[in-house]
């Protein structure tokens, strides 16, 4: 819908809207905006602003008399403000477009600091990839912690490697690294194959946040090694390969193995079980 549409129904239906609200919608559209901007209601309509839509301008039927104007929602949190942190903005983007259904939201934040902590609630139960330095600031932000670089001591490859843990009101939100070797494969020569293949390195990085319910809570720290369902315990960490937390995993089966049990999955027991099978 266009601002010139909501012109018509206000004049067609009285809907009351001022010109300083149309003002107000062309200035917002000329700025960087993500997420969703609540403009103007009354006790029928709201009008907002969808910047994940190509700054898309709704008209909706809504009668929620608490809403305050203007308001925002990123994260699928609403933000009692107009004015987002840029480090919002980023985190926003991170967790992706489609990650708020249009107008949605499941908390609500007064002030800045709140808005931090719903936040963090949205890295429970998922883990989402940190692209480049602005996002890995943006998660820094959320702690108000200064930000320095992420930890690049040697961790091993194809583990999982925890460097960095925030502990707030009981949540503990990690950082993970995780350094991978794969085949890169460039090009495409005339039989659909690549011309040629190479070995890069990738030092990949995930943020998640765990809560006391979650059995993994009490491991969370700086330096603990983890493959999918598998956490290692301090004893065993750097001692077992990664070739054996595949096959715990699943992922191989091999004629003759070693399988090398770690607490039976997610640490239920601290004994290191040694077999072979064949």
């Amino acid at each position: 819908m266009q601002a010139d549409q909501i012109r018509v129904f206000n004049a067609m239906y009285n809907l009351g809207i001022e010109e300083e609200t149309f003002l107000k919608i062309e200035k917002v559209l000329k700025e960087f905006r993500v997420g969703i901007t609540n403009l103007w209601k009354n006790d029928k309509y709201l009008i907002y602003i969808d910047h994940d839509k190509k700054n898309e301008i709704n008209l909706k039927k809504f009668n929620n008399h608490e809403l305050v104007v203007p308001s925002r929602i990123v994260c699928n949190v609403l933000f009692k403000g107009e004015n987002i942190p840029d480090e919002a903005t980023t985190i926003h983007q991170m967790l992706g477009h489609n990650y708020v259904e249009k107008w949605k939201y499941s908390r609500v934040a007064a002030d800045e600091e709140e808005l931090k902590d719903r936040i963090i609630e949205r890295f429970v139960n998922r883990t989402e990839d940190i692209k480049g330095n602005d996002q890995l600031k943006a998660i820094y932000w959320l702690f108000n912690e200064k930000y320095d670089k992420a930890d690049k001591k040697q961790i091993r490859m194809n583990i999982h490697t925890i460097i960095k843990v925030f502990s707030t009101k009981n949540r503990r939100t990690a950082i993970i690294r995780t350094h991978v070797r794969e085949i890169v494969r460039h090009g495409c020569n005339m039989y659909g194959g690549p011309t040629y293949k190479q070995e890069e390195d990738e030092n990949r990085l995930k943020v998640r946040t765990f809560k006391p319910s979650e059995e993994q809570y009490n491991y969370v720290r700086p330096g603990r090694e983890f493959y999918k369902g598998i956490w290692i315990d301090d004893d065993l960490i750097g001692k077992v390969s990664p070739n054996e937390l595949r096959v715990i995993a699943g992922d191989m089966k091999w004629i003759t193995i070693m399988i090398v049990m770690i607490s039976s999955v997610f640490l239920q027991q601290k004994t290191l079980q040694t077999y072979k099978t064949g």
